[in-house]
């Protein structure tokens, strides 16, 4: 008995001091499917989208801003939501509008910024409105500017809707949460949560292969949305 107590101590040891040395190499492979990204300094389109999540998000436009003068023949292609009550009704700028003037303070002219109207604010409208400024520019290269561990999940939206030649037309440039990024996620509670729902929400792309139903008007109809879009068990 003595002897086994002992061979289980060694290995308890063992797994406590391996776990302390490579936790971090496994929790970073953790997120590697999380994440899309692709060279975004040689382009033809700056893509900014509204779903952007971290704090302090005027990064994103740093970045556009940046990218521009490296190539000011590239616009900025903010891609603009329909209207939210809110924004209808004047109780908020709309997306475009903060964008315009947040890229002014940059330095862009009004003549670099071009909007893409969308029909939605989730992946595949992204993905649409990026298509339909593809075929006006069949040769060109757009770059997004995207939350990092969203990129993974919008690069699979514009696999699936462009299709793989035109796909391949389209970057994803991933901008870390000023918070946490892929080295370090799980030093937090809100990294930790990102991680989680946004895997999530990568299995439900993978398993239903299929764009989201739209919001419900009623929050009564929510449930009965979320299972549809989930399809109906056996």
């Amino acid at each position: 008995m003595t002897r086994k107590r002992t061979i289980a101590a060694v290995v308890g040891a063992a797994a406590v001091v391996g776990a302390a040395l490579f936790h971090a190499p496994l929790l970073r492979g953790i997120v590697r499917s999380l994440v899309a990204e692709q060279p975004s300094s040689d382009c033809d389109g700056i893509c900014l989208i509204s779903n952007l999540q971290s704090p302090e998000g005027d990064r994103c436009y740093d970045i556009a801003a940046k990218l521009w003068r490296e190539n000011p023949a590239a616009p900025a292609l903010i891609v603009e939501p329909p209207e939210n009550r809110i924004v209808a009704a004047g109780g908020l700028p709309s997306f475009a509008a903060i964008s315009r003037r947040e890229l002014s303070i940059r330095g862009l002219p009004d003549n670099a910024v071009s909007i893409l109207p969308s029909d939605g604010n989730d992946d595949w409208a992204i993905a649409r409105s990026l298509n339909d400024w593809l075929l006006k520019h069949p040769e060109s290269v757009a770059v997004v500017l995207c939350d990092e561990f969203h990129s993974g999940r919008l690069r699979a939206a514009i696999d699936e809707t462009l299709g793989s030649a035109r796909a391949k037309q389209v970057r994803i440039a991933p901008l870390p949460d000023r918070r946490f990024n892929r080295g370090d996620w799980w030093k937090t509670r809100v990294g930790a949560r990102t991680v989680g729902m946004e895997w999530i929400m990568l299995l439900r792309h993978w398993l239903c292969g299929r764009e989201p139903c739209p919001l419900p008007a009623a929050a009564g109809d929510y449930e009965k949305n979320m299972i549809e879009s989930w399809g109906e068990g056996p």
